[in-house]
């Protein structure tokens, strides 16, 4: 799951670059909506880093539902002047790359909680 989060994490730090580019040319109500996104991108990371079990199920919504939503609605706000087949293939590919490593990261293998729980005996 480290890996994913890193990897996550400088996408993100790729799109504050973005947005950063955005707010220079169309000022702050155009990155409100990327902002957000962001936010919520980064809350659900340190959630994931952080063991917390609904950040799985945040994960997986926000990559399925929440992210191409988004990108529709950039594309009807027309932000940044992005063209709707380039805003459609970058969304596209980020979410089913996502997705496919995103359920590696999830997939426990046997074992793997073998040495995190200590049972202790009272007696």
């Amino acid at each position: 799951m480290q890996r994913y989060v890193i990897v996550q994490f400088l996408v993100a730090a790729i799109a504050v670059l973005w947005i950063g580019s955005v707010f220079a040319t169309d000022g702050a109500m155009a990155v409100l909506l990327p902002c957000v996104l962001l936010w919520i991108t980064l809350y659900n990371l340190g959630a994931l880093n952080e063991g917390k079990r609904f950040a799985v199920a945040l994960e997986g919504l926000r990559l399925i539902v929440i992210t191409p939503v988004a990108a529709a609605l950039l594309h009807a706000l027309g932000v940044a002047g992005v063209e709707p087949v380039t805003l459609a293939a970058v969304a596209g590919v980020y979410v089913g790359v996502s997705l496919v490593t995103f359920r590696l990261a999830t997939r426990q293998t046997p074992g793997e909680d073998a040495g995190r729980s200590v049972e202790v005996e009272t007696g």
